[in-house]
């Protein structure tokens, strides 16, 4: 079974969403995610869009990771210039979490970043 395939046989992804603990590995602030993924589809190379089957295998292991309960090591990202968001990791479990329906998010971003992250994404 592929990702979207996946995807689309959930009758409430939300119960994967239930208990989910994340692991912080910088500082960490909570994002809303309709507003980072509106600034994130300006990367032209490494956005992933809305239900993608890019990478749908790597997905799709998330999720079956996202089952087994365990914590999540959160996406880290940065700012470039023009506020695009940059990952330095995570950005298939931010899709995957996206997809599914998660309206926020805690990002690890660099300490000088913080106040830009509250003031666009928060």
């Amino acid at each position: 079974m592929n990702y979207e395939e996946w995807i689309s046989t959930l009758e409430n992804p939300q119960t994967l969403l239930q208990g989910l603990q994340f692991v912080p590995a910088c500082v960490s602030v909570e994002i809303d995610i309709a507003k980072f993924d509106e600034a994130w589809r300006l990367d032209k190379v490494y956005y992933i869009p809305l239900k993608s089957l890019i990478n749908s295998q790597r997905k799709l292991r998330f999720v079956k990771f996202l089952q087994e309960g365990k914590p999540i090591i959160i996406p880290e990202v940065r700012l470039l210039q023009d506020n695009i968001p940059d990952f330095e990791n995570g950005r298939h479990r931010f899709s995957v979490l996206r997809d599914l329906g998660l309206k926020q998010i805690p990002m690890s971003v660099p300490e000088s970043q913080v106040d830009m992250f509250f003031k666009l994404f928060n």
